[in-house]
């Protein structure tokens, strides 16, 4: 299915960064994946919280999916941070089936 773009609408903040493994990343590009530290930058909605405006559902029905923010997980190998079926920031392992919901600068 196609996953709804209803979203809150936000501007990239170009000066996100956030702690990986001791680094820092950040992306410079006009479509990107999201990441943990600018989910709450820009809709106020830190990891382990929760925001129902953040729900991706499945086009045409009320299925809610999970979808993947870039950020992974710090120390851990195999999982990344998302946002859950209620829209709760959490993480899952790298082999579970989840979309995207991609931001873009126009």
């Amino acid at each position: 299915g196609t996953i709804s773009t209803s979203a809150p609408t936000g501007t990239k903040p170009d000066s996100v960064t956030e702690p990986i493994h001791n680094a820092l990343t950040k992306t410079a590009d006009n479509f990107w994946l999201l990441s943990d530290a600018e989910v709450n930058t820009v809709f106020g909605v830190g990891q382990y919280s929760s925001d129902s405006s953040l729900k991706a559902t499945v086009q045409g029905t009320s299925t809610a999916r999970y979808w993947w923010l870039r950020s992974p997980l710090a120390d851990s190998g195999n999982l990344a941070w998302c946002v859950d079926y209620n829209g709760n920031v959490s993480y899952g392992g790298a082999n579970f089936a989840g979309g995207v919901r991609p931001a873009f600068k126009i």
